[in-house]
């Protein structure tokens, strides 16, 4: 039960956090979104977010232990993770309509 408790506290953070870099994408290009736009913003943001995602991850495992069941799932899921954002930015950025990408 603790392993499942904290995965779930770990996929809030992240969610948290890609959130976040989201909504400053949004905020930061209200009008238009371009594939210009995105490159400058992931430009601009990316290493800080994978930085973010990295430490909430660690943190998490060390909360948990390194040889935990929920460690293992950190780890396997967190590249996954730090492409999220890229993800969620270039479905944004694209004339695709919504729910092309998924």
């Amino acid at each position: 039960m603790q392993n499942e408790v904290l995965y779930t506290k770990y996929e809030v953070a992240i969610q948290h956090i890609c959130d976040k870099y989201v909504n400053e994408y949004k905020n930061n290009f209200p009008d238009e979104r371009t594939m210009d736009t995105a490159k400058q913003f992931m430009d601009n943001h990316y290493d800080k977010y994978r930085k973010e995602v990295a430490q909430t991850a660690v943190d998490i495992m060390h909360e948990a232990g390194i040889a935990s069941e929920v460690s293992a799932k950190i780890l396997n899921q967190n590249s996954l993770t730090i492409g999220k954002l890229f993800s969620e930015i270039m479905k944004l950025s694209s004339d695709l309509p919504e729910g092309f990408i998924k």
